[in-house]
């Protein structure tokens, strides 16, 4: 309908439009700046607030430690010895000595260990248990005897090994 319009009428509405959407978009910027100063000025309260009530507990605290802080700090400290004293146990007592772990890695040859685990009894025995995957039946005997030339005593190959021809996994249990 605007193309019918002369042009002279046609600028003075063009600019009657832009006017308008100036002053819409200059009302609508004034709202959005009222209403973030005043989120803003909510915020800024709110915040020196939370920071007088945050200053004045850890002013108390500091002048006088509670005795619930106390107890538990030494829970805390208590739980922690006792950590410590069962990792240092289970160092000693779970864990696989860097020579039995060099004695069987050193055997291995074309054979894959894929874990080695050991336990020690109370009259001082050392029993190791070997498992993996060997690539023939033969690998698996020259491996087992190879063990027994480094020093561990019954590395016999089980009958249920020998169910399979290649890729054969195996459990190998002996004693140091």
């Amino acid at each position: 309908m605007m193309n019918l319009l002369p042009l002279e009428q046609k600028h003075a509405l063009m600019r009657l439009y832009r006017e308008r959407l100036f002053s819409v978009g200059a009302m609508l910027i004034g709202v959005i700046a009222l209403f973030s100063a005043g989120l803003m000025s909510i915020s800024f309260i709110y915040i020196g607030t939370e920071k007088d009530t945050i200053m004045k507990s850890v002013a108390l605290r500091s002048e006088e430690p509670s005795v619930e802080e106390g107890r538990i700090a030494e829970k805390d400290i208590a739980e922690t010895k006792d950590a410590l004293l069962m990792l240092s146990q289970e160092m000693n007592e779970g864990y696989l000595p860097t020579a039995i772990m060099q004695k069987v890695f050193s055997e291995q040859g074309n054979v894959m260990v894929e874990g080695v685990t050991y336990d020690v009894s109370p009259e001082g025995n050392i029993a190791v248990a070997v498992r993996g995957t060997a690539p023939s039946r033969s690998a698996l005997v020259d491996f087992s005897i190879r063990l027994e030339r480094a020093g561990f005593k019954g590395a016999r190959v089980p009958v249920s090994s020998f169910v399979e021809e290649s890729d054969i996994p195996f459990s190998l249990s002996m004693t140091l």
